[in-house]
């Protein structure tokens, strides 16, 4: 078993900042290319949300309500696909029923994200 102090000081020489500046630096390249492409998707979903809001027309607060659920859809559609994604679309949906009126959020969800939820 190892000893109170060997464990801290295998802790503290992995969270040295050389050591931690090392790691980052060794990632940053693809950090930079996946933050870049990562805001440009998310960019333009915004963009096809603002339009179906002001073809409804939404205007004021409740705008950016209906951009929070436009965001968490975004996030599922990046990390999942087919029957999951729906799913969890669906749980989201529920969700934000209460605050949004569901045809908004259904129209949002379909001309956007190509997710059908009721």
């Amino acid at each position: 078993m190892k000893s109170d102090s060997s464990k801290i000081a295998n802790y503290n020489a992995k969270t040295a900042p050389t050591t931690v500046g090392l790691k980052v630096a060794a990632q940053l390249a693809t950090m930079k290319t996946n933050f870049a492409s990562q805001t440009n998707s998310l960019v333009t979903a915004q963009l096809l949300v603002s339009g179906v809001l002001d073809g409804i027309p939404i205007i004021g607060p409740l705008r950016g309500k209906h951009y929070a659920f436009a965001n968490r859809l975004w996030k599922i559609k990046q990390q999942y696909d087919g029957a999951a994604a729906t799913a969890m679309a669906q749980t989201e949906f529920n969700r934000w029923k209460t605050v949004c009126t569901p045809a908004d959020l259904t129209n949002i969800a379909l001309t956007v994200f190509n997710l059908v939820v009721a």
